[in-house]
């Protein structure tokens, strides 16, 4: 019994060695970010702190690197970059019914069979312009979707 045990013990850490080195593939450590992302935030959010840092891929298929910034007694946002370090937009996390009507309503009409969420994220391009992203269940099959809207709420940029 105590063998059987033991195995179940080497086999469970291996596995959870196994999942967390997986998820770490991504992370990049905070003191090798370029200086180029590290000066943005510096001269951008003096007063936030980065948090952590990863590779990742926008909607549309663009890969850089995002970066999670704090703050005390505010809400965390997000900061997106270039491969070449150059800054993308900045994400930051928002009430589904903060969102502007017509955005609500392009939701809602164009994916009725889909579950609404209590949240979302405002999407702030370097240009200023702003868009929304939310994500959502399908009722039945559960099938999950992310899917980014104009500021209007007139036409979907991206889904996937």
């Amino acid at each position: 019994m105590k063998k059987l045990s033991l195995f179940i013990t080497v086999i469970s850490f291996t596995f959870l060695v196994a999942c967390e080195k997986e998820s770490n593939e991504n992370s990049i450590n905070i003191a090798s970010l370029p200086a180029a992302i590290t000066n943005y935030i510096n001269t951008n959010y003096a007063d936030y702190s980065i948090d952590e840092a990863q590779k990742d891929t926008l909607c549309d298929g663009t890969a850089g690197i995002e970066v999670e910034l704090k703050k005390k007694n505010s809400e965390d946002i997000t900061l997106f970059f270039s491969k070449e370090n150059t800054f993308i937009l900045k994400e930051e996390e928002i009430q589904y019914n903060a969102l502007p009507t017509a955005v609500q309503t392009f939701f809602s009409s164009n994916y009725p069979n889909y579950n609404l969420p209590k949240d979302a994220d405002k999407i702030t391009l370097a240009n200023g312009n702003v868009q929304y992203e939310i994500d959502i269940k399908e009722k039945t099959t559960k099938v999950e979707k992310e899917v980014i809207t104009n500021s209007d709420g007139t036409s979907k940029i991206c889904e996937r």
